[in-house]
């Protein structure tokens, strides 16, 4: 357990990288290395944070309440990601002028820049703080999980950066948030059973 968790958070805290990469990928913009490193470490500074402010709470609240609210938290979040293409879709039907043809395209810069991966990497912190708040209630060990986190960041951005020259980035990014969901659920799962 003390290694599978921490791998389940890094793969389904990752994931946001991934469509990341895809994205400047499908544009034709390579990202570079110490553009990947720099989101990738930034991401982790926001991710050990949480884990941090959950750890620090567990004490405050009984050992059994802290594993109950932490797997909670984390199920609910793993929930929310498989339901939302549904949601998505609920969206696209009730408010079809707001639909956009291609995000990636509309949302991303056409180079990146320092100022720019600093934000993006900023933005994933703050996508992951939820989960990473979670995760340290629950008692996620914080060393394995910022070491597997980091380099699953670094991999992920990497590989989609990749595969977004490629027709495998719509299945990819279809993909993304049901199995991103479906980890956190396993983890907050395994976090309380175990």
């Amino acid at each position: 357990m003390l290694f599978f968790a921490p791998v389940l958070f890094g793969l389904s805290a990752s994931l946001d990288a991934l469509l990341l990469g895809i994205c400047y990928g499908i544009r034709g913009i390579t990202v570079r290395l110490w553009e990947n490193l720099l989101i990738s470490f930034i991401t982790l500074l926001g991710t050990c944070l949480s884990i941090g402010f959950g750890i620090l709470l567990m004490p405050l609240l009984p050992a059994a309440t802290a594993t109950i609210l932490g797997s909670a938290v984390l199920i609910i979040l793993g929930m929310y990601y498989l339901i939302k293409p549904l949601l998505a879709k609920l969206y696209l039907r009730l408010f079809p002028h707001k639909a956009k043809e291609n995000v990636c395209e509309e949302d991303l810069p056409a180079r990146t820049s320092l100022k720019e991966a600093l934000l993006i990497g900023i933005t994933l912190s703050v996508n992951n703080m939820s989960i990473g708040f979670g995760s340290g209630i629950a008692g996620l060990h914080p060393v394995p999980t910022a070491i597997i986190t980091l380099l699953f960041s670094i991999a992920f951005l990497y590989l989609g950066n990749r595969m977004g020259r490629s027709r495998v980035f719509k299945f990819a990014s279809r993909l993304a948030d049901p199995v991103s969901g479906g980890l956190l659920v396993l983890l907050g799962l395994l976090q309380l059973l175990l």
